[in-house]
């Protein structure tokens, strides 16, 4: 989702109080594979060997930082840059979910509401779960069904979807396998999950593997949202990820490419990663002129997949 972002100066984990050796995570085996990952980037990115799935060390947002310092990031200047992408995107994504569903529908990492309000309009039961504190609170006092904690964490043993839905987040958590049997077991029969994501096959993140393979890794690192509170652990393929699906009781009957950028508020979202608006005005001025060529482009850096729930239950072991 991230891109023209060269100029942008990504802080360091150091520089937030982390230091590698004491909190990275293990060495990460392949959600799709199980495989042993290999080594990719520096000394935190892997790649597997056998399905090409890429994973990170980066340590992330724990349970027991709820509510706590998020990090290098300006909260209303990522509200501007991100609004006028998600709204485009939650409508279509509502939309293509409408095609095959009706009925409750759970918004995992739900954020700022955008798409439960989205879902609301199209006629579902929309339902969000929040880690961040404030961020559910305000969505609460909105008027919004937000759940305030983790995902799978703050559910109960009744509950269960037509619809569950991953925008932008099933990349940030570390057991893939493992939310993906839940997810099936939480389902109605014929119940559908929606994920929208970045993937590795998109040419922005194409061209941030090549420039950190010439040493400027800048903008791989913010791909990977290197030194944030809640880093990407895997960048998927398209075809890898549909893998994934199959593997785990799901049935693919859905899969679009959505935009990735966006001219709107385009200085916002280079600067929300704690970079001045001085600092930030060059890249800005790079994307806004760049954004209608990469906007043509095909495909981008975010695909949707929608799959069917298969008619069976899998341990959650």
């Amino acid at each position: 989702m991230y891109w023209c972002l060269g100029a942008l100066r990504v802080p360091r984990i150091t520089e937030m109080g982390i230091h590698l050796n004491q909190h990275m995570v293990p060495e990460p085996n392949c959600p799709l594979c199980g495989c042993a990952m290999k080594r990719l980037h520096d000394r935190w990115c892997y790649s597997c060997p056998v399905c090409a799935t890429q994973g990170s060390t980066l340590p992330g947002l724990s349970r027991a930082d709820l509510g706590r310092a998020k990090g290098p990031i300006d909260e209303l200047s990522r509200q501007t840059g991100l609004r006028a992408l998600r709204a485009e995107n939650d409508a279509r994504i509502v939309g293509e979910i409408a095609r095959y569903a009706t009925g409750r529908l759970l918004d995992v990492g739900s954020a700022y509401g955008w798409f439960l309000e989205e879902a609301r309009r199209a006629g579902f039961e929309a339902v969000g779960v929040e880690p961040d504190v404030d961020v559910a609170a305000t969505c609460v006092s909105r008027g919004l069904d937000v759940r305030t904690g983790f995902f799978p964490d703050v559910m109960t043993p009744d509950d269960e979807f037509d619809v569950v839905c991953f925008n932008d987040t099933l990349e940030h958590l570390p057991d893939v396998r493992a939310t993906l049997r839940i997810v099936h077991n939480m389902l109605a029969p014929n119940g559908l999950v929606a994920i929208n994501i970045p993937v590795q096959d998109g040419p922005i993140y194409r061209t941030a593997r090549r420039l950190a393979k010439a040493g400027i890794d800048g903008p791989f690192r913010r791909m990977w949202q290197f030194g944030f509170s809640s880093p990407h652990i895997w960048y998927f393929s398209r075809a890898s990820l549909l893998q994934t699906l199959m593997r785990h009781g799901f049935a693919p009957v859905r899969a679009v490419w959505l935009p990735s950028v966006s001219l709107a508020g385009i200085g916002h979202r280079v600067g929300y990663g704690g970079a001045s608006r001085v600092a930030s005005m060059p890249t800005a001025a790079i994307a806004a002129f760049a954004t209608p060529i990469l906007r043509r482009l095909s495909p981008t850096d975010n695909v949707l997949i929608i799959a069917r729930r298969a008619d069976r239950s899998l341990p959650c072991s």
